[in-house]
């Protein structure tokens, strides 16, 4: 993640993934060490952060397909 941040978005659409999938992780983290641990918090966070990198992939795969 640092990685693309750092890098220039290539579009609209995969920068405002980046910016998402960003927050969703900070708050994930917070989750992971707040006091009481709360698992459904940590368990749905992680299932959206999943979606959203997936989408994210996707974004970034249809970049190389439009370049074929």
């Amino acid at each position: 993640m640092a990685e693309l941040q750092t890098a220039d978005a290539p579009n609209a659409e995969i920068a405002e993934a980046l910016r998402k999938t960003d927050a969703r992780w900070k708050f994930a983290s917070k989750a992971f060490t707040s006091k009481p641990f709360v698992p459904t918090i940590v368990a749905v966070n992680a299932e959206s952060m999943f979606r959203q990198l997936n989408e994210m992939t996707h974004l970034y795969a249809g970049l190389h397909d439009n370049r074929l």
